[in-house]
Protein backbone atom coordinates (compact mmCIF):
# COMPACT_ATOMS: atom_id res chain seq x y z
CA UNK A 1 0.00 0.00 0.00
CA UNK A 2 0.87 3.53 -0.82
CA UNK A 3 1.28 5.48 1.89
CA UNK A 4 -0.53 9.08 2.24
CA UNK A 5 0.96 12.51 2.64
CA UNK A 6 -1.77 13.33 5.30
CA UNK A 7 -1.24 10.74 7.84
CA UNK A 8 2.52 10.70 7.65
CA UNK A 9 2.24 14.97 8.07
CA UNK A 10 0.25 14.50 11.24
CA UNK A 11 2.02 11.84 12.88
CA UNK A 12 5.04 14.19 12.90
CA UNK A 13 3.16 17.42 13.72
CA UNK A 14 1.85 15.84 17.18
CA UNK A 15 5.10 14.05 17.97
CA UNK A 16 7.67 16.42 16.67
CA UNK A 17 6.46 20.17 16.60
CA UNK A 18 4.86 19.49 20.25
CA UNK A 19 8.01 18.40 21.52
CA UNK A 20 7.08 14.48 21.63
CA UNK A 21 3.53 15.32 23.40
CA UNK A 22 0.42 13.63 21.81
CA UNK A 23 -3.22 14.11 23.02
CA UNK A 24 -1.43 15.45 26.51
CA UNK A 25 0.68 12.50 26.89
CA UNK A 26 4.57 12.41 26.64
CA UNK A 27 4.88 9.48 23.58
CA UNK A 28 8.58 10.68 22.75
CA UNK A 29 10.90 12.44 25.62
CA UNK A 30 11.41 16.50 24.67
CA UNK A 31 15.45 15.54 25.47
CA UNK A 32 15.00 12.46 22.19
CA UNK A 33 13.47 15.29 20.17
CA UNK A 34 16.28 17.82 20.62
CA UNK A 35 19.01 15.52 20.30
CA UNK A 36 17.19 13.50 16.95
CA UNK A 37 16.74 16.41 15.45
CA UNK A 38 20.38 18.59 16.63
CA UNK A 39 23.07 18.61 13.50
CA UNK A 40 25.79 16.22 13.87
CA UNK A 41 27.47 16.02 11.00
CA UNK A 42 27.81 18.75 8.03
CA UNK A 43 26.84 16.90 4.50
CA UNK A 44 26.15 17.73 1.38
CA UNK A 45 26.10 21.68 0.83
CA UNK A 46 22.60 21.98 -1.23
CA UNK A 47 20.98 19.64 1.80
CA UNK A 48 22.47 20.39 4.97
CA UNK A 49 23.09 18.36 8.06
CA UNK A 50 22.50 15.15 9.28
CA UNK A 51 20.89 14.12 12.78
CA UNK A 52 19.49 10.97 14.08
CA UNK A 53 17.13 9.55 10.73
CA UNK A 54 16.91 13.66 10.44
CA UNK A 55 18.50 15.91 7.64
CA UNK A 56 19.18 19.54 9.40
CA UNK A 57 19.25 22.33 7.23
CA UNK A 58 18.34 26.58 7.47
CA UNK A 59 17.07 28.89 4.71
CA UNK A 60 17.58 32.80 5.25
CA UNK A 61 14.33 33.88 3.98
CA UNK A 62 15.42 37.73 5.08
CA UNK A 63 19.18 39.89 5.98
CA UNK A 64 18.12 39.16 9.63
CA UNK A 65 16.11 35.62 9.43
CA UNK A 66 17.16 32.30 9.47
CA UNK A 67 14.61 29.50 9.70
CA UNK A 68 15.89 25.99 10.73
CA UNK A 69 14.03 22.95 9.81
CA UNK A 70 14.86 19.16 9.33
CA UNK A 71 13.43 16.61 7.18
CA UNK A 72 12.93 12.73 6.71
CA UNK A 73 13.83 11.72 2.55
CA UNK A 74 12.72 8.42 2.26
CA UNK A 75 13.01 6.74 -1.11
CA UNK A 76 11.61 8.85 -4.85
CA UNK A 77 11.03 11.56 -3.17
CA UNK A 78 8.83 11.00 0.31
CA UNK A 79 9.56 14.50 2.45
CA UNK A 80 8.09 14.85 6.05
CA UNK A 81 9.54 18.37 6.64
CA UNK A 82 9.25 19.95 10.34
CA UNK A 83 9.28 23.72 10.59
CA UNK A 84 9.21 24.38 14.31
CA UNK A 85 9.59 28.03 14.07
CA UNK A 86 6.46 28.22 11.51
CA UNK A 87 4.99 25.40 13.49
CA UNK A 88 4.41 23.88 9.91
CA UNK A 89 4.72 20.74 8.91
CA UNK A 90 5.09 19.48 5.16
CA UNK A 91 5.13 15.64 3.67
CA UNK A 92 4.96 14.54 0.40
CA UNK A 93 4.85 11.18 -1.19
CA UNK A 94 5.97 11.35 -4.57
CA UNK A 95 7.78 8.99 -7.39
CA UNK A 96 10.17 11.33 -8.61
CA UNK A 97 13.80 10.15 -9.40
CA UNK A 98 15.07 13.61 -8.53
CA UNK A 99 14.54 14.14 -4.90
CA UNK A 100 16.35 17.16 -4.16
CA UNK A 101 14.17 19.08 -7.04
CA UNK A 102 11.32 18.74 -4.14
CA UNK A 103 13.80 19.93 -1.32
CA UNK A 104 14.36 23.24 -3.42
CA UNK A 105 9.91 23.51 -3.97
CA UNK A 106 10.30 23.10 0.37
CA UNK A 107 12.47 26.02 0.48
CA UNK A 108 10.71 28.36 -1.73
CA UNK A 109 7.74 27.83 -0.35
CA UNK A 110 9.14 28.77 3.39
CA UNK A 111 10.54 31.60 2.07
CA UNK A 112 7.09 32.55 0.18
CA UNK A 113 5.58 31.81 3.57
CA UNK A 114 7.77 34.50 5.29
CA UNK A 115 7.19 36.90 2.66
CA UNK A 116 3.88 37.42 3.38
Amino acid sequence: DDVESRGLGDVYKRQYLNQGKYLGNQIISQDWILKSTKTYYNSYNNIGGYAYQWWTSEIKVSDDKIIAFYFALGYMGQYICVVPDLKMTIAIVSRLDNTLYLLDIIKKFIIQINQQ
